[in-house]
């Protein structure tokens, strides 16, 4: 069997190094403005939710509101960071 038979191409996200670590930051350079976008109330629940993947029963007790307002915290930062319209930006030399 020929060698080249069993080598399969690699994805091109893996091409360099240093792309990767550029990109990696600039999504976390991203979210830390669209975070900048919320009230304080709603980048917690957001945080402790989608982040640290709590229930919306465990963040609710964590920050003494209830199921109902956490879902509807939930929604209303997801709502404003849609409307931010940031992108994650990639700079080539």
């Amino acid at each position: 069997m020929p060698r080249t038979s069993w080598i399969w191409p690699t994805p091109d996200i893996a091409c360099d190094p240093a792309d990767i670590v550029i990109s990696k930051e600039s999504i976390r350079l991203s979210f830390l403005a669209m975070l900048q976008t919320l009230p304080p109330r709603q980048r917690a629940v957001l945080i402790l939710h989608d982040v640290f993947r709590w229930s919306a029963k465990q963040t609710a007790e964590a920050l003494d509101m209830t199921t109902v307002a956490v879902n509807s915290a939930l929604q209303r930062s997801r709502a404003t960071m849609a409307l931010a319209h940031l992108r994650s930006v990639h700079f080539v030399n």
